[in-house]
């Protein structure tokens, strides 16, 4: 039981820390639109991450989930995820969704 507490408290810590890191890419890209090259860098880290050690980089690294892992918590019925948002062709149909919004937004603005 301690073990999992300890390894809880560490998520927790690395969360609200990316958490940060989340905003500051928000808030920082405001003024200062190159930042915005960090959200390619943070996408090709978590796929890499997600390849060699599997859900840690969404577990512990991910910005953007790290952001609503902690503010989820305050507001969050707690309820139970959907099966269908759970399964693999949805996670992967969202991810190319994703990939390619961010890609037509770099050829645009480019």
């Amino acid at each position: 039981m301690s073990n999992y507490k300890t390894l809880s408290g560490s998520r927790s810590k690395k969360q609200f820390v990316m958490t940060l890191v989340f905003l500051f890419i928000i808030l920082g890209g405001w003024l200062y639109p190159v930042i915005g090259y960090l959200v390619p860098l943070c996408m090709l880290l978590g796929i890499g991450l997600g390849i060699a050690k599997g859900r840690k980089w969404c577990n512990y690294y991910c910005p953007r989930g790290s952001f609503f892992d902690t503010v989820g918590k305050l507001v969050s019925p707690q309820r139970r995820i959907p099966p269908f948002l759970r399964g693999m062709a949805f996670r992967i149909s969202l991810l190319v969704i994703l990939i390619g919004m961010m890609s037509v937004q770099i050829i645009r603005r480019w």
